[in-house]
């Protein structure tokens, strides 16, 4: 009979998993105090029944509280991993380098009725000429007209009417701020160095993107022709007049969002 209860406590125990080091020589302790009651039993068998269902409601007690201990342990576990997901959602959108993309239809740019519209809209802004480098067709005055800046703090891009900084076009150059961001011929130069450029060319627009996207600060400028649709969703009730030629200048730092409208051209 002691050996038929000895197994049934071992294949009991042997069913709970992740029980630490401690719980285990607890349990062995009660094992060895059962059998010492077991021998003292042999002694005097008058209390047999009593000292018998002692340790055997002693067994269930044990059992039931590992059981509530495991469970416990398994929903704090659970808390933590909810806790991590949070965390690592909040890091992975502050160190965001990549340009975000729209699915749904900008708010706020006007469509050409036909191809021709466009066509003819477009004839100031030359998108070849500025992918080989020549911006002459960019010649005049370029002001900030509208800006934004995600705050990381989930509410994403935030935009503002206004400027955040400056705008200047040379034949060969295009400098933001003092210099910070320039781009000339295919080439993007920023405090970290020179940077090739890959340009898309959609027919209506030109896109131009850092060709290695593995960067701390990565940056993509967009030239939008007057009256070409353009993917902004500006927010806060800013309104970009797409009725005007249109430089987009988007750095990954802060997901800062820069919207430049020629104001008068001198070509």
């Amino acid at each position: 009979m002691v050996l038929s209860l000895d197994r049934s406590f071992c294949y009991m125990f042997s069913l709970i998993e992740n029980i630490d080091s401690v719980v285990y020589t607890f349990i062995k302790v009660v094992i060895l105090c059962r059998k010492f009651i077991y021998y003292e039993l042999n002694e005097n068998r008058e209390n047999f029944n009593m000292k018998r269902f002692l340790v055997l409601a002693l067994a269930l007690v044990l059992t039931l509280s590992l059981t509530a201990c495991g469970n416990n342990g398994n929903t704090l576990s659970n808390n933590a991993n909810v806790s991590t997901v949070s965390s690592d959602d909040r890091i992975t959108s502050s160190m965001e380098t990549s340009k975000p993309t729209s699915s749904s239809t900008p708010i706020n740019a006007a469509t050409p009725s036909d191809e021709s519209s466009v066509s003819s809209q477009s004839a100031g802004m030359n998108l070849t000429q500025i992918q080989a480098g020549n911006y002459s067709s960019l010649q005049g005055t370029w002001k900030g007209v509208a800006y934004a800046v995600n705050p990381q703090n989930g509410t994403g891009e935030q935009w503002k009417a206004g400027t955040l900084y400056s705008l200047s076009v040379s034949n060969d150059k295009i400098v933001n701020g003092d210099g910070f961001m320039v781009i000339q011929g295919n080439t993007l130069m920023d405090s970290a160095g020179s940077h090739p450029l890959s340009f898309e060319n959609s027919g209506g627009s030109l896109d131009a993107s850092l060709t290695d996207q593995d960067v701390a600060i990565n940056w993509d400028v967009s030239f939008y022709p007057k009256g070409v649709t353009n993917d902004l969703q500006p927010n806060n009730g800013v309104k970009i007049d797409n009725t005007k030629n249109l430089i987009v200048i988007w750095t990954s730092n802060n997901s800062v969002y820069e919207v430049f409208a020629q104001t008068n051209t001198s070509y």
